[in-house]
This record gives structure tokens, C-alpha cells and sequence, in this order.
């Protein structure tokens, strides 16, 4: 039997704590750190891992690891803040970025609205790049996420225990089996810090731009990619061969080379006072 059809024999509101016990059990530390990490964008299901991480003492075990994509909620800047002194994270916590380090310099690499004209390339740059980045940095065999099947979409098969197509890493999903009520029955029983937006009617929060409030009836990540229609993913977590990496790694390449070109291109005309016409 499994570990996943071993622990799914347990109570639900059992199946987290073991799931991690086992986790911490298997994965053993190398001689620069630990080997297993929580992946965590501060969303209600992360805060509940991280809360359960610490009641076991398992955090000196990990890495708390997370991707800013520049384009977060104020919102979500503040509870990364109040997450980090809560749990104590200030020497445990690993945020992972995009190559460009900052906004100012991604947009001065890919233009302002990169989102808007290539989605599948923003999200390479913004989340996928720098998750691959974080597990080879980290020495990663395995990772925890706060995915749950009652999200729908292509997380509502997914077992508590699974290998990367991509990579063969190990991802370990604790709250497989819980429903978005479960979650925050904890996170308000236990008076854990959340992001404020989820009392202003978002039940799933992502960027700025893709991000909005979930209607009535509607499924929690519905308020995701609305103008995306089809789209459920941000691409973290679907497996990808090698070779669409390289073909987003070369595209990227293009792309960085044209804005950097144009964007020195018009600073030098500026200098010389040469008036720039707009066509927009």
C-alpha cells in the first residue's frame, strides 16, 4: 500500500499532521540543509501548513520557500510581513523572484504589459523559472504545496503524495482532502494572520491583474484568469518535458533583447534632444 492510500485511511483532520511527520521522517537533511521545503504563497491553505509545521517543531526541518512575481496585492506584501514575525520566519523564509530582481527592471526587460501579450511567457519569468530556480538552489527532493481537490480544475484528483513529471521531485499535498470550510475553521480557531482581501469577497488570491472577486455561486478560484477563459493554472504545478523550457528560456531571450534595445534607444535620443513621436 502506498503512503497516500495508507494515510487517506485515516480521519481527515488527521491526514496533514502524519502526511508531514512522514515527510520529515523520509527526507533526510544534507550537509547544506534541509531537503524537503514548504512552497507557500501566504494563501489560507500555506498558513494552515505552516501553523501545523510549527505545532510539530518541524520548521527547523525546512525551508519556507515563496515566489513574488512583482505584481502581488499590497495586501498580500502585508500578511508576508505578519506571517513572517507570527511564525517566526525571519531566518527560515526564502523568497524567490524573477531573474530581473525587481519590477522596475522586469518591465525594463519585458515592457509593463508582458501579462497581457504573453501569459504562458509572464508566468515562465514570474513563477515557473523561479520555482525551478528555488529546488535546484535549495537541493530540493521533495515539496510541500497547499493544493486541494475541492478546488476543482486539474487539482481535484490529486493524491497526498505524487511525483513531478517534470523533475521526479516528490510534491506533498497535506490538505489534499480538506474543503475551503476546514481551512478556515482552523486558520480562525487558531487566530492566524490572512490576507484582508478574503473579507472583501476574493477567495483565491493571485496577481493583481488576474485576480478578482468571486461571484455568487461561483467556485473558489473562479475570481483566477477570468479573461483567460479555460485557464485554471498558473503553470507551477503542471509538469513540462525540458524542451518547452528551452523554447520559453530562447523566447524570453528575444524578447529581453528588443525592450533593452528600445529602452536604450530612446534614453540616448532623449539625451541628444531628439524628439520621440508615438504612434499609441
Amino acid at each position: 500500500m502506498n503512503i497516500s492510500s495508507r494515510i487517506e485511511q485515516l480521519p481527515v483532520e488527521q491526514q496533514p499532521v502524519e502526511i508531514l511527520r512522514w515527510a520529515n521522517a523520509t527526507f533526510k537533511p544534507t550537509a547544506s540543509g534541509p531537503s524537503w521545503v514548504q512552497f507557500t504563497s501566504f494563501g489560507p491553505q500555506g498558513l494552515v501548513i505552516t501553523d501545523m509545521l510549527r505545532e510539530l517543531g518541524l520548521l527547523e526541518h525546512t525551508r519556507i520557500v515563496s515566489v513574488d512575481t512583482h505584481y502581488l496585492f499590497p495586501e498580500t506584501y502585508a500578511l508576508i510581513e505578519d506571517a513572517t514575525k507570527y511564525f517566526g520566519l525571519e531566518e527560515k523564509l526564502r523568497i524567490y523572484r524573477s531573474k530581473e530582481g525587481s519590477r522596475a527592471m522586469f518591465e525594463k526587460a519585458f515592457g509593463e504589459k508582458l501579462w497581457k501579450v504573453d501569459l504562458k511567457l509572464f508566468e515562465f519569468l514570474t513563477k515557473v523559472e523561479p520555482t525551478r530556480r528555488a529546488l535546484e538552489d535549495l537541493g530540493v527532493k521533495a515539496w510541500i504545496t497547499g493544493r486541494r481537490k475541492s478546488q476543482g480544475g486539474v487539482r481535484k484528483d490529486i493524491p497526498l503524495v505524487e511525483v513531478d513529471g517534470s523533475d521526479g521531485r516528490v510534491k506533498i499535498n497535506p490538505l489534499a482532502n480538506w474543503d475551503m470550510e476546514r481551512v478556515w475553521s482552523y486558520i480562525k480557531g487558531r487566530g492566524l494572520p490572512y490576507n484582508s482581501l478574503h473579507d472583501d469577497g476574493f477567495l483565491s488570491i493571485g496577481d493583481i491583474f488576474t485576480t478578482e472577486r468571486t461571484g455568487k455561486g461561483e467556485s473558489e478560484r473562479e475570481g483566477r484568469w477570468k479573461q483567460f477563459k479555460g485557464k485554471t493554472e498558473c503553470g507551477m504545478h503542471l509538469a513540462k518535458d525540458s524542451g518547452s523550457f528551452r523554447d520559453l528560456e530562447r523566447r524570453s531571450d528575444r524578447v529581453r533583447k528588443g525592450y533593452l534595445w528600445d529602452f536604450d534607444a530612446s534614453k540616448r535620443a532623449l539625451d541628444l534632444g531628439i524628439a520621440l513621436v508615438s504612434c499609441a
